[in-house]
């Protein structure tokens, strides 16, 4: 009985370890690749990392670290201009984002 109860605790840990894992990664605006984040664990939460970049001239200034938290399978990230939330599309392997800017779709980065 205890190893069934074991087997069954390491199940439902290892299920729950992996929720929101389609998330993580790089993803590039399908439109602009030169719009581009990362999405990171950061313990039971997510970060979404994007390079801050110079309005004069493009060029990368450093990141932004954006905590995100995953509510009813979508990530949530609380910005200054409200909530953007984003939604994985297993079947093309694509991100909508949806903020007050509107929707954007991010495409997987393959390598570099």
């Amino acid at each position: 009985m205890f190893r069934f109860v074991m087997a069954l605790a390491l199940l439902l840990l290892a299920a729950c370890s992996g929720a929101g894992s389609d998330y993580l990664g790089k993803w590039e605006n399908i439109k602009n690749p030169k719009d581009a984040f990362s999405i990171i664990r950061n313990g039971e939460s997510f970060l979404v990392v994007k390079p801050k970049r110079s309005v004069l001239d493009g060029k990368e200034m450093g990141e932004d670290k954006l905590p995100a938290v995953l509510e009813d399978g979508l990530l949530k990230v609380q910005g200054g201009m409200g909530v953007a939330t984003f939604a994985y599309i297993e079947s093309s392997d694509t991100l909508s984002v949806q903020s007050f800017a509107g929707a954007l779709e991010f495409k997987r980065h393959k390598g570099e």
